[in-house]
């Protein structure tokens, strides 16, 4: 059962350790509300409102003022935070992590994946073991290392990582007065703006190809630099692979760099979630209702299919009888006479077989129903006008292997 308690707008919260996944979300209560397995919460909201202290053995949730500070120190499994804009401080996170719409961030290891996304200030990380996706980033970002691929899109200033492990597409409009400094194992894909006014500084044994317009190319002893406009902004890029530029215009799917990511279906997909968390208890419960409706009508049409390919099977697998059909030879010498019996029909055209009788076709199996969560997650988007009522047929009747 959640238990609430009242804090201070800016309360400083210190997790200590969570044994399985943390998910903490910001709203605009000065309270704290926390609930999971085994939570332990200690505080004296009397005397020390601005101080809170939480623990669990396993999986927690927390809803925190908007404005909260966060201390954590070791997460056993995933890691969720949204919505809170005070100082984000995590020591060890023990497989993904993700965060959106947050303050500053200052993260030291994430075992797995790491997800950023609209980070209002700076974002500094130690080390990331697998992928690292950050976009939308306000100030500077500076990361040690990141285990395999990277992709970073549309930070406001600075942007240096030590080492990354795989690919990194590097996806910024850059300003000069910046730091822009990146070190890959592999393959590097540059793309810039239209009007971009930066110099790319790539080591001049590395394979460039330029697929940009309004490039110019210079070339030193150990440095190759590939110039766009006056050339302001200064990019270093070391690769053990190929350095791809490019404009909005060059993608192409040979890059084996999928960085022509749908960005306005992420924010969609994210604003239709966000929507449906702000529907009012009324809704959600028609919302809800209206999905077990469409269940169990699934489940009476599941069972009606079922009878049906039963009968259709027991009547395939009875054993086929003669078929007793009549005769006539109006051919000459014929008496006119008709006789009955297991024989083909005849006629003065000559001897055409009787037709066999006809198995009835097999079934398909009726179509897996679509379960309770994906049916109240379209209904959601619908409600949060994501989609329309018409598409939101069509993908039930998609995933039901309608028509």
């Amino acid at each position: 059962m959640a238990k609430t308690i009242p804090v201070t707008a800016d309360v400083r919260i210190t997790i200590t350790t969570i044994g399985a996944d943390l998910q903490v979300r910001g709203w605009p209560r000065s309270e704290v509300q926390i609930s999971g397995d085994l939570p332990t919460l200690e505080t004296d909201s009397e005397t020390d409102p601005q101080r809170v202290t939480i623990g669990a053995s396993g999986d927690c949730n927390l809803f925190v003022p908007e404005n909260a500070r966060l201390e954590i120190g070791t997460v056993g499994a995933d890691l969720k935070i949204t919505d809170v804009n005070g100082e984000i401080s995590v020591h060890t996170v023990g497989a993904d992590a993700s965060f959106r719409a947050v303050g500053a961030l200052l993260i030291g290891t994430v075992g797995a994946d790491l997800r950023v996304r609209q980070a209002h200030s700076t974002v500094h990380i130690d080390s990331v073991g697998a992928d690292a996706t950050l976009h939308e980033v306000a100030g500077a970002v500076t990361i040690g290392q990141i285990g395999a691929d990277a992709y970073i899109r549309m930070i406001d200033d600075d942007c240096v990582i030590e080492h990354i492990g795989a690919d990194l597409v590097l996806d910024l409009h850059y300003s000069a007065g910046h730091t822009y400094r990146c070190n890959a194992e592999s393959d590097v894909i540059c793309r810039i703006a239209p009007d971009a006014n930066v110099t790319f500084a790539i080591d001049a044994d590395t394979d460039v190809t330029v697929n940009a317009l309004n490039a110019r190319r210079e070339t030193d002893d150990d440095t190759q630099r590939i110039i766009f406009g006056e050339g302001a902004a200064q990019v270093s890029v070391q690769a053990g692979g190929d350095v791809r530029i490019v404009d909005e215009h060059s993608f192409d799917p040979s890059f084996g760099i999928d960085f022509a990511f749908d960005f306005g279906f992420d924010r969609a997909f994210e604003e239709s979630v966000r929507a449906a968390e702000r529907i009012g208890s009324h809704l959600r419960r028609q919302a809800e209702r209206t999905a077990e409706q469409v269940r169990r009508q699934a489940e009476r049409t599941a069972e009606k299919a079922q009878r049906e390919a039963e009968r259709l099977q027991r009547r395939a697998e009875q054993p086929s009888r003669g078929v007793h059909v009549e005769w006539q030879w109006n051919g000459p010498g014929s008496s006119g006479k008709r006789a009955t019996g297991n024989w083909p029909n005849v006629s003065v055209s000559g001897f055409r077989p009787g037709r066999p009788p006809e198995a009835p076709e097999t079934p398909a199996a009726p179509a897996e129903p679509v379960t309770d969560s994906e049916r109240l997650a379209i209904l959601k988007m619908v409600e949060a006008k994501q989609i329309t009522v018409a598409e939101a047929e069509r993908l039930l009747a998609a995933l039901e292997g309608r028509p």
